[in-house]
């Protein structure tokens, strides 16, 4: 078994590994890559509705427009609070917070138990459904006893066969990338 100081150590070039892969990509290509994501998004929440959570993408992440993803679905935003992330929905406006996350600045916000769903982003995944995420753990620590669907999304790039990762890490139980779908924890229909 790893030390945590040596798996810490493994997250962090990874992160640089992917970072750098990303920079790899054009602006055309990010945009083609997304419109493929954001097409996979449709068909797999084409019967669902309700709340589900999802974000306001990076530059380095899939740009996906979630009014076009689901019109059955009423979309809340994450905001980071009290080192967790809490949801809001009936969002307007948003502000860049301090870390450079794009959060919204009004809205209602929306129990954690009441999200169907979360569309979750990440900087890499492996085929197992583990996250890589940017180091700060507020998925991690938000999500650790969240029953609801969890998707992630990334460029196939940053599809892994392992991500490096402690007993905390989320894990989803379905990853999308332009190129694949990969269903994990005995999940096999969205549909």
């Amino acid at each position: 078994m790893q030390s945590v100081s040596s798996i810490n150590l493994n997250k962090m070039e990874m992160r640089r590994a992917v970072a750098h892969d990303l920079k790899q990509l054009t602006q055309s290509e990010r945009l083609q890559k997304s419109t493929r994501i954001q097409q996979k998004l449709q068909q797999v929440l084409v019967q669902k509705s309700g709340i589900w959570a999802s974000f306001i993408p990076l530059a380095s992440e899939p740009q996906l427009d979630w009014r076009l993803v689901s019109s059955a679905i009423q979309w809340c935003f994450p905001l980071i609070q009290e080192n967790q992330l809490v949801f809001k929905g009936s969002v307007s406006l948003f502000q860049k917070n301090t870390l450079g996350f794009l959060e919204p600045s009004d809205g209602e916000i929306i129990p954690l138990s009441a999200i169907q769903g979360l569309i979750i982003p990440g900087l890499a995944f492996d085929r197992q459904g583990i996250r890589l995420g940017r180091g700060q753990g507020y998925y991690d620590r938000t999500l650790k006893n969240y029953k609801g669907s969890t998707v992630g999304v990334c460029f196939h790039t940053a599809l892994k066969d392992f991500v490096p990762h402690e007993e905390h890490d989320l894990k989803c139980q379905l990853i999308l990338t332009e190129e694949t779908s990969v269903a994990v924890e005995g999940i096999t229909s969205w549909n």
